[in-house]
């Protein structure tokens, strides 16, 4: 291995030749002038050592709010909510966590909007119970992908199965994706 330092787009470089770029490092596979080891297809460069995660952002809403609305909305308290800088990866990993509890033989869902793009229950937490008065804390994980580069705000929504929901502790966490 020849270690090449910062990779620029001049320079010429050849198979085991290791450089740096974005605080990521890549190796050589094969000879390339004017090839960006970051958008490479793996054909000319391979990463080495990614750079660490950075950006990430999280926010909690210790309060409780209650729903009984079937569509996602926001609760009295909207959120949370955080802005973060999505990489050209276009990719997020999304978790939200609340205390839910029903007052009917219900359930209910926490899912987060990207920007203007809606809540689904395909990114949701998902409470369902057949028994009144029953309570339970979890979190999801999803990881969202499609995003443009550039910054995304997602915001944590709610809906009710039916009847009355309640929503507590309240998180969400946004971690950008290299």
């Amino acid at each position: 291995m020849t270690f090449r330092g910062a990779w620029t787009n001049s320079t010429a470089y050849a198979i085991n030749d290791v450089v740096t770029e974005n605080g990521s490092s890549w190796i050589a596979v094969a000879n390339s002038t004017g090839i960006d080891p970051a958008t490479d297809d793996d054909t000319h460069w391979t990463i080495v050592s990614a750079s660490g995660l950075s950006g990430s952002a999280n926010a909690t809403l210790a309060g409780s709010d209650t729903t009984t609305d079937a569509s996602y909305t926001d609760l009295s308290t909207i959120g949370p909510s955080v802005t973060v800088m999505v990489p050209s990866s276009g990719s997020a990993l999304v978790t939200v966590t609340a205390f839910m509890s029903n007052g009917a033989a219900s359930g209910g869902y926490m899912s987060f909007q990207v920007d203007a793009t809606a809540a689904t229950d395909a990114t949701s937490l998902h409470f369902d119970n057949t028994t009144a008065n029953f309570a339970f804390q979890g979190s999801a994980t999803y990881v969202v992908s499609g995003l443009t580069a550039g910054n995304h705000t997602f915001t944590a929504k709610y809906r009710s199965g039916a009847g009355s929901e309640t929503f507590a502790h309240r998180s969400i966490i946004v971690i950008p994706l290299p």
